[in-house]
């Protein structure tokens, strides 16, 4: 897997990627979901698999106060996703100018201008955009006019409830270390 920092994206001329966003903190099931078709779609497209994550956590910028413990290292994460089989990492560098940029400008000026999305895979609590305005709706809506496709990806659970980032940090700092591997899909 190639790692890059945007704006430094080096795709092939043609390419029309499928792309999935996210800070995949644990590359847990959810996220190993969102991978597995993310893989399918590019393979459809014969195109580059690109996921798009932040660094730092969007929160530790916004409100530090209430910042999230990582699950994973940046470095970790990057050699999760490899093995996940995506193609190119994109790292955007969160700062409070970057998260004042509207919906419609993250799609035209990242989406559509950087990256040449021809498909997204997200799952349905994504947002994105200044204030978190833009969810799939949205997405939807932009694509039909900028030419890309939006899948949803179905939520992965564990026992009843959705499987995220939270639940498996609040599981770890709860102790529950097995309840946690099973959310992660590894020990």
């Amino acid at each position: 897997m190639k790692v890059t920092h945007f704006p430094d994206v080096d795709l092939p001329a043609n390419a029309r990627p499928a792309v999935t966003l996210g800070n995949f903190d644990g590359v847990h099931l959810g996220h190993q979901r969102a991978t597995d078709l993310l893989k399918q779609r590019a393979q459809a497209l014969s195109s580059p698999s690109v996921a798009v994550t932040f660094e730092p956590h969007p929160v530790s910028v916004l409100r530090p106060e209430q910042a999230p413990k990582r699950i994973l290292t940046p470095a970790l994460k990057e050699e999760l996703l490899a093995a996940q089989g995506v193609d190119l990492l994109v790292v955007i560098g969160f700062t409070e100018e970057f998260s004042r940029i509207e919906p419609e400008a993250f799609v035209d000026d990242v989406l559509v201008g950087k990256l040449r999305a021809g498909e997204l895979v997200l799952g349905g609590n994504f947002r994105f955009g200044k204030g978190r305005a833009g969810d799939l709706d949205a997405l939807r809506a932009m694509g039909e006019a900028r030419q890309f496709i939006v899948h949803e990806v179905e939520a992965s659970s564990y026992r009843g409830s959705i499987i995220s980032s939270s639940r498996i940090r609040s599981s770890l700092s709860q102790g529950k270390i097995s309840e946690a591997s099973a959310m992660l899909g590894r020990p």
